[in-house]
């Protein structure tokens, strides 16, 4: 007899198994039609949890702590007056360059800008379990451009090996419907 292989991830079956020992789908028996029941997909859904949703919370605290950055920008000539008036602001500024500072604004504000963007695409195609190369990409876009923070990079990180982790459980990873993009070549 002809060794038989899994139609979900081509691994060896022995002859008689009713799964296969490699991914846990249900193999059809003789002259049965196979099923289409891919149950280490909702192993591996439940294996990402929430993680769309926690990419998408960072991706809206980012943007909104990249507009808070790019407000103070827009004011910080005010802002370094109002401080110069004041004895106590004054010491705490004393030393540091102001065109230095109001730099660091505008580029911490773009960057957070920019990584809570890529992390709200990432978190919904995470949550729709869509294009993974897409999620991942802007994933590690969004952590890369959070390099003002140490913590965020961290995390980022962590978020990055979990989804790379998880990556069979998006739906591009276990259909085979062809693109729209790719015709057929006439002959």
């Amino acid at each position: 007899m002809a060794d038989k292989f899994c139609v979900y991830c081509g691994a060896t079956l022995e002859e008689g198994a009713g799964f296969c020992p490699q991914c846990g789908a249900t193999v059809a028996k003789e002259g049965e039609q196979q099923p289409y029941q891919p149950q280490h997909v909702q192993q591996e859904a439940d294996k990402l949890g929430s993680l769309g949703t926690l990419i998408l919370i960072y991706g809206f605290l980012a943007i909104v702590l990249g507009v808070i950055c790019l407000a103070i920008w827009g004011a910080f000539d005010t802002i370094w007056d109002m401080m110069l008036d004041d004895e106590a602001s004054r010491k705490l500024i004393e030393g540091y360059d102001k065109d230095l500072m109001a730099t660091s604004m505008l580029v911490g504000g773009a960057t957070m800008l920019a990584s809570g963007a890529c992390a709200i695409i990432s978190g919904i195609k995470v949550n729709a379990r869509e294009n993974y190369n897409l999620a991942l990409v802007t994933c590690i876009l969004a952590t890369a451009l959070s390099f003002s923070f140490l913590i965020t990079v961290i995390v980022g990180i962590i978020v990055i090996v979990k989804l790379v982790s998880g990556k069979n459980s998006f739906k591009s990873r276990i259909t085979s419907k062809p693109s729209p993009w790719h015709l057929p070549v006439p002959r």
